[in-house]
């Protein structure tokens, strides 16, 4: 996190939002860091993960924390259909409700645990499921479904090409021992990464 937050700052990336898979990670505190960064994200994060409501129409609402599932459970009612036509895919509908939220305090980031920025809950899943399959928390709350869904929906792309691309030019092939000579290794499976995607989408155009 610390190197992102390093580089972004010395490429001025804030204009780039994140999407960041979180489900193994504190989800909280990467929100809070990200968007204390001035950084736009919106990042997966576990069904028990607590939250505050911030909406005064949402059923039951009140002052305290629930788990992420019972504020989209609550929402359930609200949800809108949002069509995506992923890139060689077929059309794939998903339903989507969005409840704006506050996070609990967070260590060093008290600005951000006490209302200084909104947040949005999305919940996502298909029609027929046991709604919802994912929950996503985001600071971007002007955006509409379609736009954070699609940003969402990156992860995906990123599990489904960048992986096994990232293994055939060999990113888990390092054998030693030092940080050294794995931060070489990584470097040169990067470079040979960023060459072979830029080659592809030359190709492609």
């Amino acid at each position: 996190m610390s190197a992102y937050l390093e580089t972004a700052s010395l490429l001025h990336l804030t204009h780039c939002p994140v999407t960041l898979n979180a489900e193994q990670l504190d989800g909280i505190r990467v929100a809070a860091k990200l968007s204390s960064a001035g950084l736009k994200q919106i990042s997966s994060i576990p069904k028990d993960t607590w939250l505050l409501p911030d909406d005064p129409t949402l059923p039951g609402w009140g002052e305290r924390p629930l788990q992420a599932s019972q504020i989209a459970q609550l929402a359930k009612m609200g949800r809108k259909r949002v069509a995506l036509i992923p890139p060689g895919g077929s059309d794939t509908t998903e339903l989507v409700a969005a409840v704006r939220v506050r996070l609990p305090a967070v260590p060093d980031t008290t600005e951000l645990a006490h209302g200084g920025r909104d947040f949005l809950l999305l919940g996502v899943g298909r029609s027929g499921t046991q709604w919802p399959d994912e929950l996503w928390l985001t600071d971007m709350t002007t955006a509409d479904h379609a736009a954070l869904l699609r940003l969402a929906r990156l992860s995906r792309r990123v599990e489904r090409y960048g992986v096994p691309r990232a293994e055939r030019v060999g990113i888990r092939d390092f054998a030693g021992r030092s940080f050294a000579g794995w931060h070489r290794h990584a470097t040169l499976a990067s470079v040979a990464y960023a060459a072979t995607e830029l080659a592809e989408h030359k190709l492609a155009t």
